[in-house]
């Protein structure tokens, strides 16, 4: 279950819902119970909103994949209950026509067709002020994906400049599995406490996507900690991260990401970390979602 749903979930539980989550993942918390099932309208579910305490029910099903979720999507009118769509990634025009959607940022839902959109947000008090001065920019990404940039952030330490890569390895770049590059430094996957620390010690986060990322919960975890983010101008970036005071969106250049990268260590930390306590809080994605249900349990559709 990925972190961004249960995280609403618990969100969710303090403003006074029963949550129920129905995934392939994931386990049951003090605050949502779990249900584990293939299809959304398997028994499980049907299970789990017989069993709900009296009074108005609505599914909020999180879409990932296009090629499967549409028929997915099409099994909620099936069980008579209203419903809002989360699409967590891109898809063709056309291939995902599920009602009451909602997208990651105003970029996303532009692209598609779409105006309803609802950011991503986390616990900011998970996410301790970090602070920085490590001598290094993080690369964070899964360094297989190509269109992650993981070639540029090789490309920027080749020039010298001190880059942490985290992510992983793949034989395409074989400076992630042989130590070519004096500057760059190979952490492989990270996560938990070890993923943390990086973030809060990086003088940068280094975001060279190449492709129309929806949202980028990486970039508001490295705020949360006061790390500012260089980053290129793709897909969301821009809503996230304002140019020159909680980042720098650069080109997608080696030479322009490391004078951007020196840049971004003359911003205000704290800055960085306020942008998330007033735009990408948990909390507050909850309430959006709220919104939304009611209009969703009043039978509109959009």
């Amino acid at each position: 279950m990925p972190r961004s749903i249960e995280w609403l979930a618990t969100a969710q539980s303090k403003l006074g819902y029963r949550v129920v989550v129905v995934a392939q993942g994931g386990h049951a918390t003090e605050t949502f119970e779990h249900y584990r099932l293939d299809r959304l309208c398997g028994t499980p579910l049907k299970e789990a909103i017989e069993a709900s305490a009296s009074g108005q029910t609505i599914i909020h099903f999180h879409a990932t994949d296009p090629e499967t979720d549409r028929a997915t999507g099409e099994d909620l009118d099936c069980l008579g209950v209203p419903f809002v769509v989360t699409v967590r990634g891109n898809h063709r025009t056309g291939a995902l026509p599920l009602a009451n959607r909602v997208y990651l940022s105003a970029n996303h839902a532009t692209r598609h067709g779409h105006s309803v959109f609802v950011y991503n947000g986390l616990p900011v008090d998970e996410y301790p002020l970090g602070p920085g001065k490590g001598g290094y920019a993080l690369f964070l990404g899964k360094v297989s994906r190509r269109k992650k940039g993981a070639d540029l952030a090789i490309r920027v330490a080749r020039r010298g400049q001190p880059v942490v890569l985290a992510g992983g390895w793949h034989l395409k770049y074989p400076a992630t599995w042989l130590p070519f590059v004096r500057s760059l430094k190979v952490a492989g996957t990270v996560g938990g406490e070890r993923k943390l620390h990086l973030l809060q010690h990086a003088d940068a986060l280094l975001f060279p996507i190449k492709w129309d990322e929806p949202f980028g919960l990486v970039l508001i975890e490295s705020l949360a900690v006061g790390t500012p983010v260089v980053a290129t101008q793709r897909g969301s970036v821009a809503e996230l991260v304002e140019d020159g005071i909680s980042g720098i969106i650069s080109e997608p250049e080696p030479e322009a990401l490391e004078q951007a990268i020196h840049k971004a260590q003359t911003l205000d930390r704290g800055a960085c970390r306020q942008r998330v306590i007033d735009h990408f809080r948990i909390e507050r994605v909850a309430q959006d979602y709220d919104e939304l249900y009611r209009h969703a349990l009043a039978g509109e559709r959009w």
